[in-house]
């Protein structure tokens, strides 16, 4: 384990470093970086008539419980709610959850499917007990239009003003209750969220945090360090990554596209001359 946390210049984890228990055995820095989950989720095309109800998700099937949250949080507010599980093949094998009458359990769908249920609710709960992932469940509540409460870092990342610290369970209630309630704090919530969806998860956000994370490590890559002219072309795509512009893709041999950045229509050897293979 010691040599394998050694052979990288840099780790990369989805979660905060401290929170890691191999950080203390690695010499080489650890930064946090997401992964560009966006680019899986289509775009949901049309509306679903919300409900004031809550969904909660059970994130591992070894080793997280939510149980506390329904005894703590569901039961004393009785509004309806919905448990989605586990997939499928797994969900009558699960030890059963003590859920009174108003709670409906249901198996995770395939994730379009599951996104068109999320956008059946209006809040979420994310503070599941025995998980120390980032939780995809909250980016998935914010794609949804679900504004979502809890103790993940998702949920400190998208919803700040909706972050909780584990098990608070008053602090959660009195957000449910507003969140239920107040329809112009709910639909501010859901706009901050999608904004801040962009910068958390968006493909290009991450582009720049990557290079960002290259470049700090001021190493020589002989991959990308040929000489002058590759040096000058780096720079130039990393400051166009920083203006939100991205290189056209690499035409066929017979093909043209037309590219952003040099504003003009490229033929493939144009283009291997500009941005190399």
């Amino acid at each position: 384990e010691k040599k394998f946390l050694e052979v990288g210049d840099i780790y990369l984890t989805v979660v905060s470093p401290e929170k890691l228990e191999y950080a203390k055995y690695c010499s080489k820095p650890i930064k946090k970086l997401l992964l560009p989950h966006l680019i899986r989720y289509a775009k949901p095309a049309f509306k679903v008539q919300k409900k004031k109800q809550i969904v909660i998700m059970r994130h591992s099937i070894q080793s997280a419980s939510i149980q506390h949250t329904i005894d703590n949080v569901i039961k004393p507010l009785r509004y309806p709610t919905i448990v989605f599980n586990t997939p499928m093949e797994y969900f009558y094998s699960l030890p059963p959850l003590n859920l009174p009458p108003f709670v409906k359990l249901m198996p995770r769908k395939p994730r379009d499917a599951f996104i068109i249920d999320l956008m059946k609710c209006r809040v979420g709960i994310d503070d599941n007990e025995g998980y120390v992932g980032w939780s995809r469940f909250a980016m998935e509540c914010a794609i949804a239009g679900v504004a979502c409460i809890g103790s993940t870092e998702a949920v400190k990342d998208i919803f700040p003003d909706l972050f909780t610290e584990h098990k608070d369970y008053e602090q959660q209630k009195i957000l449910v209750q507003k969140l239920m309630t107040d329809d112009a704090f709910y639909k501010k919530q859901i706009k901050k969220a999608k904004r801040r969806l962009e910068k958390v998860v968006g493909e290009k956000s991450l582009i720049k945090q990557l290079l960002q994370l290259i470049l700090s490590l001021k190493k020589d890559f002989p991959e990308i360090d040929r000489g002058k002219a590759q040096r000058n072309r780096l720079k130039k795509f990393i400051k166009y990554v920083w203006g939100g512009k991205m290189p056209c893709r690499m035409p066929s041999k017979e093909g043209k596209a037309f590219d952003p950045i040099s504003k003009r229509i490229l033929t493939q050897e144009e283009w291997l001359k500009l941005y190399g293979e």
